[in-house]
């Protein structure tokens, strides 16, 4: 299903949501393809080689929106980053948290983080894995600027040719320091700085 503006975040939906990509298919080649609702023209996904990239909630827009309501808006996205985490946290044990700041001056070419720079989900990831079938899954929060919505997201990555491929490049981005940490509080991501009004 679409996440979409405004909606109350639903808990049982995103972890179905998460549950269909990690047993459905991901490509095995081709170009990495952004999806998007036929009437609307909404991001649904993104999937390319081994991955698929998916907006799980989304908050309303932010434009005209400051101060303390700006402010109540983060609050709850951050609640709804944190509950997840702490689902999947009891679903395949701690999870470990990877950096999206260092590929702002240093921009990843191996994906997923090439796509997620491209797409602006530059929140620090919640990382499980490997979990059903060899796969990993993140989750983050994120924002592109301060009056766009919030949205948190769910990559999940293929099986271990695809993991071998992360760990071959020159920044293992799943799993090397000082990028990671093995657990970190739920909420800890990255948004623009908010706007002062």
């Amino acid at each position: 299903m679409t996440a979409r503006a405004g909606e109350v975040f639903d808990m049982g939906r995103a972890v179905a949501d998460i549950d269909a990509i990690l047993t459905g298919p991901l490509p095995e080649s081709g170009p990495t393809i952004d999806a998007g609702e036929p009437d609307t023209g909404e991001w649904t996904h993104t999937r390319g080689v081994g991955f698929q990239l998916t907006p799980l909630w989304e908050s309303n827009h932010l434009v005209g929106v400051y101060g303390p309501e700006w402010t109540e808006v983060e609050a709850e996205a951050e609640g709804h980053l944190a509950e997840l985490v702490g689902e999947l946290d009891r679903r395949w044990g701690p999870h470990r948290t990877v950096t999206m700041g260092p590929a702002l001056s240093n921009p990843p070419t191996t994906e997923p983080f090439r796509t997620l720079v491209a797409k602006d989900c530059l929140g620090d990831l919640a990382v499980w894995g490997p979990v059903t079938g060899g796969r990993s899954v993140a989750v983050s929060l994120n924002q592109c600027d301060g009056d766009a919505p919030m949205i948190l997201t769910v990559v999940v990555t293929g099986g271990s040719q695809h993991q071998d491929e992360v760990h071959s490049t020159e920044v293992n981005w799943w799993s090397c320091e000082p990028h990671t940490r093995a657990v970190n509080p739920p909420g800890n991501h990255r948004l623009t700085d908010r706007p002062s009004g």
